[in-house]
């Protein structure tokens, strides 16, 4: 199979979490992505996939929460990570370790400041450059820690995967309803 193929995730109308639909990947769909270090990503999109989205978004101080979800999964030593793609390559948040329940779904919440700031390390340059986070063309999760030939196996599923801006609490903003949406939420379902 070619080393850029990529199979997309299948649709379950339930099953997810309360009852709702969610997307999954199994192992006959993941390819090892040759970066600095070993890497598979089960689960990932572009903006521009959905009819007239945008080539990019910009993801400086937001956060990203998703529940995830393993059947059978065997990670084979390795880890689950959030991953961005802009102009200079691929950047892995290596700080969160993300959480993949065992037959039921873990919550995962990342907050991603500015590009400055940010704790993602580069694992695939493309151009030279550093993270531009006003700029990213593709996300998802990665699998990274496993022995070549021993890669991770079963079936991973994702959930409610919504990006909101960060916004400082203020005083009013204590009692606020954590569930709360807003005009700025970006769903991905």
């Amino acid at each position: 199979l070619s080393d850029h193929i990529y199979y997309e995730s299948t649709w379950s109308s339930d099953g997810g979490v309360d009852g709702s639909g969610y997307v999954f990947s199994d192992d006959s769909r993941w390819r090892i992505d040759p970066e600095l270090s070993y890497s598979i990503l089960p689960l990932l999109t572009y903006p521009a996939w959905p009819s007239g989205g945008p080539s990019s978004i910009n993801l400086e101080n937001t956060t990203v929460e998703f529940y995830l979800k393993g059947e059978g999964l065997d990670l084979n030593g390795a880890q689950a990570y959030f991953w961005v793609l802009d102009e200079h390559g691929r950047w892995k948040d290596y700080e969160v370790t993300l959480d993949i329940g065992d037959g039921t779904w873990a919550f995962n919440s990342i907050q991603i400041e500015d590009s400055l700031t940010s704790s993602f390390e580069q694992s695939f340059i493309a151009s030279p450059g550093g993270l531009d986070l006003t700029h990213i063309y593709s996300f998802g999760i990665a699998f990274v820690g496993f022995d070549h030939g021993a890669e991770p196996s079963g079936v991973l599923g994702l959930d409610e995967f919504v990006i909101r801006e960060t916004r400082a609490l203020t005083v009013a903003g204590i009692d606020q309803d954590l569930q709360q949406t807003s005009t700025s939420d970006l769903v991905v379902e």
